[in-house]
């Protein structure tokens, strides 16, 4: 009996080399301004000119847009612009890209970090496989 391997499909585990906290620090700058911009284009009438008066209008769009931009290019493509110049992707423990609902799932962890100041970020540094909480919360590795 013959194995029937089907092209483009990977045949064996992908080895993943881990992203650590600078780098992945530096990504999220990357991001930030990137996205930063995009916000700007998008909403651009919109922003308050003095930053003490941002309304809640505002910032839930900021936030529906920023949400909407990464979710999209984590399920799309593994990364996001920050991530692609940094040349990391977020994947499973295989190496292939993650579905939608798992990048809905990250991007809640992100959420989870935000709210314990930011304490589920600082553990990439402290844990073996350079994972956040957003990462277990997502079941990446």
């Amino acid at each position: 009996m013959s194995n029937l391997v089907i092209p483009d499909q990977p045949t064996s585990v992908t080895p993943v080399r881990f992203a650590g906290f600078g780098i992945r620090l530096l990504a999220f700058l990357l991001d930030s301004f990137v996205l930063g911009f995009v916000v700007t284009l998008l909403l651009g009438n919109q922003i308050p000119q003095n930053p003490t008066d941002i309304n809640s209008a505002f910032a839930s769009k900021e936030m529906a847009i920023e949400a909407v931009w990464t979710i999209l290019f984590w399920a799309w493509i593994g990364a996001t612009p920050g991530k692609v110049i940094c040349h990391i992707k977020v994947v499973k423990a295989n190496g292939e890209k993650i579905p939608w609902w798992q990048a809905i799932l990250r991007y809640l962890g992100y959420l989870v970090n935000i709210l314990t100041l930011f304490l589920g970020f600082l553990w990439i540094g402290l844990d073996n496989k350079k994972q956040g909480w957003h990462d277990k919360m997502a079941k990446l590795m």
